[in-house]
């Protein structure tokens, strides 16, 4: 099976491309970084750069290849960039998906993978924890696209037989996580491993569904061979606070440092408790890693990087 990951350079997309390779598939990564300088580069694959907003190069690219699965990681991902510049979010997010369907639709790709969000689409309001079928109401245009994407999948799946599985995430950490986009865990391993005062923002008593970023590559594998057009959350289904999640951190690096408490103006959920129950009934899937256990993992690869 060929397999095109795009977006295959980037934090996730790149563990992605390794649990492709390591099951034996025949991967190819498309990625508008420099490809020749990613650092994580997987010898088993075959890396091309471009833009994914231009149609045209989508389209010869998609011709060349003729993948039979695309899985499409390459995203802005960045909520606070969505809300300063949406069209940067729409173009990159929306533009780039719809071309990457017209392309499997005129070349015969048989599946698409898509890597959607669990934190940014649901209702602050709903019932916790959040399932499949909670209503969704994005507060943020990164929501907004994202969700977009999702019902753009659909469409042609309707339309032209594309078999499709969207994998909603909740909120993934773990090794090669950029800490320039300001992901809380990263920022506060870095910033206690240098022996600086992290900030956290607002109270801290925000939750987040953690997730290892290694549970996300199984996740992808069972969804190469799920034969039913379907949404999964793929999360913990585990609760923990801002503040608690930095306790934890500072626990195992041994440090005691007292945060900085700042107020942040963007506005995002207040609670994120997202249900697994169906990736585990239906894709067979599950999370392997506690919090605390992939929070060692992760430090451990930052103090040797």
């Amino acid at each position: 099976m060929k397999v095109l990951v795009t977006g295959g350079c980037g934090f996730i997309g790149s563990h992605v491309v390794d649990a492709y390779v390591d099951a034996g598939y025949e991967v190819m990564v498309a990625d508008k970084k420099k490809v020749h300088t990613f650092p994580y580069k997987n010898v088993g694959a075959t890396y091309f750069q471009i833009d994914l907003t231009d149609s045209k190069k989508v389209s010869e690219l998609i011709n060349e290849i003729e993948p039979d699965v695309i899985n499409h990681h390459a995203a802005n991902i960045s909520l606070s960039k969505s809300i300063e510049k949406p069209l940067y979010d729409a173009k990159n997010n929306t533009t780039a998906i719809i071309n990457l369907l017209e392309s499997a639709r005129k070349f015969g790709v048989q599946k698409f993978i898509f890597a959607s969000s669990a934190g940014a689409l649901y209702s602050k309001d709903s019932k916790l924890p959040f399932t499949e079928k909670t209503p969704t109401n994005p507060i943020s245009p990164y929501g907004v696209s994202k969700l977009a994407s999702e019902h753009y999948i659909k469409v042609y799946a309707s339309l032209y037989g594309l078999k499709y599985v969207i994998l909603r995430y909740s909120n993934v950490y773990g090794p090669r996580q950029n800490s320039k986009l300001k992901p809380v865990v990263s920022v506060f391993i870095e910033s206690l491993i240098q022996d600086k005062q992290p900030t956290i923002h607002n109270k801290g008593d925000q939750t987040r569904d953690f997730l290892y970023v290694e549970d996300i590559k199984s996740a992808n594998v069972l969804a190469l061979n799920y034969n039913e057009n379907e949404c999964f959350n793929i999360a913990s289904e585990t609760e923990n606070s801002i503040w608690e999640t930095y306790k934890i951190i500072e626990r195992i690096l041994k440090k005691n440092l007292e945060p900085k408490f700042r107020e942040k103006m963007v506005k995002e959920q207040h609670r994120s408790y997202i249900s697994n129950k169906k990736a585990k009934k239906k894709l067979g899937w599950k999370p392997r890693h506690t919090l605390r256990n992939g929070l060692i993992k992760t430090i451990e690869w930052y103090e040797k990087n």
